[in-house]
């Protein structure tokens, strides 16, 4: 089933979608607030870019964590969410799951942080720019934030397409169907 796995989690999501692009941690956007008028913003604009399309590139992994999530419900869950508000099912992923996503999340996104250059271009600008602890913690501080901004994006656009579903639970019905039975 590929509809409930919104458009957004897929190539350039995050960076190219306002309501859920990563922004810089607070410590570098104060840095960069202060470089902006000297000329020097474009290493952290790139680094911002880089933490999204990291954050983009671990998609697919939330995308089988959130439906082992679902597989998991139990029927008293399924009746709640039903009789719920327009986003209970997204409150019970969030409520269930998000400790367990930040865990897996964590080792997928630090890597391709990694593989975005992001990490060393975080570790760079916080030494450079003399931020104290945050240069030495740089690594671990930039993906624990875009892991929380990963799952900040995710469970908003859950939510947005569970309203959707609610709101004409026929079309999207006849979809399944379709699917399902050609």
């Amino acid at each position: 089933m590929r509809r409930w796995w919104p458009n957004w989690a897929r190539r350039a999501a995050f960076f190219d979608d306002g309501k859920v692009r990563i922004p810089l941690p607070k410590t570098l956007r104060k840095a960069r607030k202060l470089a902006k008028p000297l000329g020097m913003a474009a290493p952290f604009d790139n680094l911002q870019e880089r933490m999204n399309r990291g954050a983009e590139a671990a998609m697919p992994q939330g995308k089988k964590l959130l439906k082992g999530a679902v597989k998991q419900m139990s029927v008293d869950d399924a009746i709640t969410i039903v009789r719920g508000p327009d986003d209970s099912a997204t409150q019970y992923l969030r409520r269930t799951m998000e400790p367990s996503l930040v865990t897996a999340f964590t080792p997928v996104i630090r890597s391709t942080l990694d593989s975005t250059g992001a990490l060393r271009a975080g570790k760079t600008l916080a030494r450079r720019y003399s931020l104290g602890s945050y240069a030495d913690q740089a690594s671990d501080k930039l993906t624990a934030h875009v892991v929380k901004g990963a799952l900040k994006g995710t469970f908003y656009y859950l939510a947005e397409q569970e309203r959707a579903i609610r709101a004409n639970p026929g079309a999207f019905g006849s979809q399944l169907l379709r699917r399902v039975f050609g």
